[in-house]
């Protein structure tokens, strides 16, 4: 969806909600009640189980193949031309020697002071603080792996692996010179499909089980009131009956919107950050839905 009609969200969003009153108010407190408590508990037991079954099903089912892809990406690749491209792109107007770089890479030193110190004798003058260097030589780290395995995994892993090197709170360096020793490549390949790209698998899995286990508990919700209440027609209510119904409607609303934003949600994580439709500054614009949004982003 393009930005200036982000309110196209919020539309859906109020129509659920008027449509849930609705329904909900016509078939009275009754019935409307077990469903909201239905939707109640799908939620909230969706929540724990399906993180659960993202970390197992990673684990016994996903894990192994993403190390032989990964494994099989690193081939007879030469670190040094992946990560000298990289430093050469950091903006200090540098020409890194493949040859230097991998005495570096071969060597016992700290990598990222290493590299700092080559860097600054390049040119004869220093290229940046010490603290601005080490954030874009993260980035440079991040582009190497990127340059390496974006074509054999999916764009949102390669995000999140990114994203994660960027914080500094992993040792990428130490996993580059790993990279350098050709005898080290499944033990690379574990490391990263452990430490880099497995919240990312683990985040679809749990948004696609969060799905499946709260609409399958809504269902047995509208079933057993229906079978309560004499069958899935409409019945004769009362005004305060209807009244309630349209309160619990409305509360039943909000957890089908939180899960359309798990559904958006999922098909973001899934599919290519340039899809128009579901642009995030569209969403980050709404006044109703970006709620949901922003809570099925944390899942």
């Amino acid at each position: 969806m393009k930005e200036e009609l982000w309110w196209l969200y919020d539309i859906i969003a109020l129509s659920a909600l008027i449509v849930g009153c609705w329904i909900s108010g016509r078939k009275g407190i009754f019935r409307s009640a077990i469903v909201l408590i239905g939707g109640i508990i799908g939620i909230t037991f969706a929540f724990p189980v399906s993180e659960s079954i993202g970390k197992n099903l990673y684990k016994t089912l996903i894990r192994d193949n993403n190390v032989k892809t990964l494994d099989k990406s690193l081939g007879d690749v030469e670190i040094s031309e992946y990560l000298g491209k990289a430093l050469e792109n950091m903006g200090y107007n540098v020409i890194v020697s493949d040859k230097k770089l991998n005495e570096i890479l071969d060597s016992d030193g700290d990598i990222d002071t290493q590299i700092y110190k080559y860097l600054n004798n390049i040119n004869g003058k220093k290229v940046d603080n010490e603290n601005n260097f080490r954030d874009k030589l993260y980035g440079a780290y991040a582009e190497t792996l990127s340059d390496i395995f974006s074509g054999d995994i999916s764009l949102y892993a390669m995000k999140t692996a990114e994203n994660k090197i960027l914080t500094g709170k992993t040792d990428t360096g130490n996993l580059i010179k790993m990279m350098r020793d050709g005898n080290n490549r499944k033990d690379v390949a574990e490391i990263i499909a452990d430490n880099y790209i497995s919240n990312a698998y683990i985040k679809i899995i749990r948004l696609i089980a969060f799905v499946i286990l709260y609409a399958f508990i809504l269902i047995i919700g509208i079933l057993t009131a229906n079978s309560l209440s004499g069958g899935m027609r409409d019945v004769d209510v009362g005004t305060g009956s209807r009244i309630g119904g349209g309160v619990c409607g409305f509360f039943t609303a909000v957890t089908v919107i939180f899960i359309l934003s798990v559904i958006l949600k999922l098909y973001v994580v899934m599919g290519s950050n340039q899809e128009l439709f579901f642009d995030n500054n569209a969403i980050d614009k709404t006044y109703i839905f970006g709620y949901a949004y922003n809570i099925a982003d944390k899942l």
